[in-house]
């Protein structure tokens, strides 16, 4: 009796120690997950900044928003990862993710030019939120008729393109601050 009350003391211990390490194992999963998603997202946005970054304004101003080239451009624009951060909750919760972007510190854009005044978010998610609802009208509004568009008012895509831009950057700068994108070269400057 002495042995059996023993052995379920030991496996008692036992089970306790491999909970502890289940619970350690998928702690640590969370957060690799969280780190994961915030990489591909920085990717995602670094990738969005180097498409429009290549757009001719001049070029922009003399296209209407539904042309073909507008329309192909704008389509080939990523929107997966900050999608996946805004609709699933479950997950971004379970990971961190959403409450890391949620409690982020203010997210500012600078002001340039033609740019519309600086803007500040109250945190990282309201900014994701902002790029993404405007690459998703872009979207919308590249794939109007000619007639549709006769109704809406003037649509200035170098300006669209510069706002984006400028919110964009600003993600992207506060991205490199949340620290799960250590060991991504600064930005080059390119021709």
């Amino acid at each position: 009796m002495l042995t059996t009350i023993a052995e379920k003391a030991i496996d008692g211990i036992f089970a306790r120690i491999a909970n502890a390490f289940e619970k350690a194992e998928k702690t640590r999963d969370r957060e690799l997950t969280g780190k994961a998603m915030l990489r591909a997202y920085y990717i995602e946005v670094r990738g969005n900044l180097d498409l429009l970054g290549s757009l001719s304004k001049t070029a922009l101003k003399d296209h209407a928003v539904n042309s073909p080239a507008f329309s192909a451009i704008v389509n080939r624009l990523e929107t997966r990862i900050a999608e996946a951060i805004l609709t699933d909750d479950e997950t971004a919760r379970e990971n961190g993710l959403f409450r890391i972007l949620q409690t982020t510190n203010a997210v500012s854009s600078e002001s340039s030019g033609e740019v519309s005044a600086g803007v500040t978010y109250r945190n990282v998610l309201e900014a994701v939120s902002f790029t993404l609802v405007k690459i998703t009208v872009m979207r919308k509004l590249s794939s109007l008729t000619d007639e549709e568009k006769t109704i809406l008012h003037g649509i200035r895509l170098a300006r669209r393109v510069e706002n984006l831009k400028t919110r964009l950057e600003s993600v992207l700068k506060t991205l490199r601050s949340l620290g799960g994108v250590t060991g991504i070269p600064p930005d080059e400057k390119e021709d």
